[in-house]
């Protein structure tokens, strides 16, 4: 028997880097709210992580590079913890856009995570393109 799954992709104009998780956590409540039958809410990539907004129009590659290492987190970090604690108060299965993940070699690489309703992050996927790469 086939099963069905509803699903959300949300199109949205990035988070500035540093905004709080608020906002995001806003966002996702919004889009449930809207149709309370979503299971699964898919943000853009790099959605938490937007180095356009409030950054100077003349930002250079080098500069929006140096942003997202200064921004990077590890995955066993607070801000995965909070990704997961959104998930969870949601009821959803989360995929929040990419992340800046912070390698524990110091590299950093753009990373797709999943997040279950329980909160738990299920899978993360870093993806062929970094953000050093960009």
């Amino acid at each position: 028997m086939p099963r069905t799954v509803r699903i959300a992709a949300v199109q949205a104009a990035p988070h500035s880097l540093g905004d709080p998780l608020a906002n995001f956590a806003a966002e996702v409540l919004s889009v449930v709210e809207n149709d309370r039958a979503v299971q699964f809410i898919v943000f853009p990539e790099l959605h938490l992580f937007g180095t356009e907004s409030g950054a100077p129009a003349t930002l250079s590659p080098q500069q929006r590079r140096n942003l997202l290492r200064e921004a990077a987190v590890p995955l066993d970090g607070e801000l995965i913890q909070q990704l997961g604690d959104i998930a969870r108060s949601s009821g959803v299965w989360l995929l929040p856009g990419g992340i800046c993940e912070l390698a524990p070699n110091g590299g950093i690489f753009n990373t797709a995570l999943v997040f279950s309703p329980t909160g738990t992050l299920i899978a993360s996927y870093r993806k062929i393109f970094s953000p050093a790469t960009l």
